[in-house]
């Protein structure tokens, strides 16, 4: 059995970076919402079974 490599802290937070600008330019690009879709995206990081996420 492979075990999964683990996200370094910084490849972890470029992942969520990158997901929160994805979900904010699907929104539209609305000002003044950056730590909602900053905090949605950590929950789809941090939740890989529900979408594929690599390190």
């Amino acid at each position: 059995m492979k075990k999964k490599a683990k996200c370094t802290p910084e490849q972890k937070h470029k992942q969520v970076e990158l997901k929160a600008y994805e979900l904010w330019q699907k929104a539209g690009s609305p000002m003044g919402r950056d730590q909602e879709f900053w905090y949605t995206a950590e929950v789809i990081i941090k939740n890989p079974e529900k979408q594929k996420v690599k390190c």
